[in-house]
């Protein structure tokens, strides 16, 4: 892959994840709180915690908007951990913590 495939990849990441949180603003919005609520009392969050704390994604929600849960500078990747969700196929994804904003 070259560099212009490469930021292509990127671009249409980036809109998909515009998109589908765009179309699923409220249980985005949920989420989210939740990731906040975690990192607070935990001390670090990841989304397996989110998806644990909400319980089975209704239909109507396209499951994607779980990318957009850490989207904003608030959020520092500090490791990684597993899926255990059986759709996740045990992919990596980030632990993180809330970043103090000056």
């Amino acid at each position: 892959m070259n560099l212009f495939e490469y930021s292509e990849s990127v671009r249409k990441k980036e809109e998909g994840l515009n998109s589908v949180s765009f179309n699923n603003q409220d249980y985005l919005s949920k989420a989210r709180t939740v990731a906040h609520y975690i990192a607070q009392t935990k001390g670090e969050v990841s989304i397996v915690d989110v998806r644990q704390a909400l319980g089975d994604i209704p239909n109507d929600v396209n499951p994607n908007v779980m990318g957009a849960v850490f989207r904003g500078k608030q959020w520092l990747k500090i490791g990684h951990t597993t899926t255990t969700h059986e759709a996740g196929h045990a992919r990596t994804v980030g632990v993180y913590i809330l970043e103090a904003l000056s």
